[in-house]
């Protein structure tokens, strides 16, 4: 998903974009995706201070079908209103969600390693969304990129993946013992990492427990499968958050609204951002999105070091009303309709 791959790709060191496919299907019929679905695809990578295109399928001949590329007008439009305040922006760091490449090297590959697009995301996928439906701010890294500093990140999540480097995982422990917070998720990655840090399992129960200056929480169990089908998502989420707060009290941000609003904290140009996304809909079930419906009453709480002159909300330009106090700038965004940036100056 563009979730996913966005995440990824903003660490690479590389200006990027990603292209989406243009047109949707369930394997019997294929239609163009209509171009508020489009848009919504290209804020979750706008968001990320990446670019995006989309791929249209070419006629017999091989000339276009402008008709199909209609919808694009309306995302170019979207797009380029948004671009000075999203484009090269930079990731605050807050959660990083591990996607191991050696997990990847080491491991024989489930699916279609012989396909034309193989898929690995080992339980990552899984993991990030829970989190991200959780309003935290997230980043999906591979070792390479989170091992010139852990320190960065106040939370590091180690998911599901079946093998990872011993080496790997005593820089972790390090970063740990020097006052980071770690959580890891899975059976295999939980006694791999028990056992290397001396801290016992209880069984399948959840936990956190002091390791040197910091924190690792255990859990245990695979839940990324069944939170991606939909089998108890709530309650998976409700049970990670509770951990996730044992680990990470005071994030910088914190949001109150539904599951459907991905969060992510970015500076651009020396000024702090929020950008807010709505992810409402059945994706699951359905793969043409006619509408996306509005979020509203979006409550967002910042942790900063002084009261903002002001806080605005992008593209529009519209000046939210705020409380500052005990350093919380607190304020309100009545309705999510895609996608926002509110930059704090």
């Amino acid at each position: 998903s563009a979730r996913v791959a966005a995440r990824y790709l903003a660490w690479q060191g590389v200006p990027w974009d990603l292209m989406a496919w243009s047109f949707a299907g369930n394997g019997k019929e294929r239609r163009q995706k209509p171009s508020v679905q489009l848009m919504r695809e290209a804020a979750v990578t706008l968001s990320q201070g990446g670019g995006f295109q989309a791929y249209y399928t070419q006629n017999g001949d091989g000339s276009l079908n402008l008709d199909k590329l209609e919808s694009m007008a309306d995302v170019a439009v979207f797009a380029r209103a948004r671009q000075r305040y999203c484009h090269h922006s930079v990731s605050v760091p807050q959660v990083a969600v591990l996607l191991s490449s050696y997990d990847y090297q080491h491991m024989n590959i489930p699916g279609n390693p012989g396909a034309l697009f193989p898929n690995y995301t080992g339980d990552a996928a899984g993991v990030m969304n829970c989190l991200l439906e959780s309003q935290y701010s997230v980043d999906l890294l591979g070792e390479a990129a989170l091992l010139p500093d852990m320190s960065r990140f106040p939370l590091i999540v180690v998911p599901g993946c079946e093998t990872l480097s011993e080496v790997f995982r005593d820089d972790l422990l390090e970063y740990v013992k020097n006052g980071g917070s770690l959580l890891v998720a899975g059976g295999t990655m939980s006694g791999f990492f028990s056992k290397a840090s001396g801290v016992g399992l209880r069984g399948k129960e959840w936990f956190s427990a002091g390791f040197g200056s910091g924190k690792i929480g255990f859990i245990p169990e695979e839940i990324a499968g069944d939170y991606e089908s939909g089998k108890a998502s709530d309650s998976i989420r409700a049970r990670v958050n509770i951990l996730v707060n044992e680990l990470f009290p005071k994030p910088m941000a914190e949001v109150l609204s539904s599951p459907y609003v991905d969060v992510s904290l970015r500076t651009l140009n020396g000024k702090l951002q929020v950008h807010l996304v709505n992810t409402s809909g059945d994706h699951r079930n359905t793969p043409i999105l006619e509408t996306i419906d509005p979020v509203k009453d979006i409550e967002v709480t910042l942790r900063l070091p002084g009261k903002p002159t002001r806080i605005v909300c992008q593209p529009e330009g519209k000046e939210l009303r705020f409380k500052y106090k005990d350093g919380k700038a607190i304020f309100k965004l009545p309705v999510l309709e895609i996608y926002s940036i509110i930059e704090i100056e």
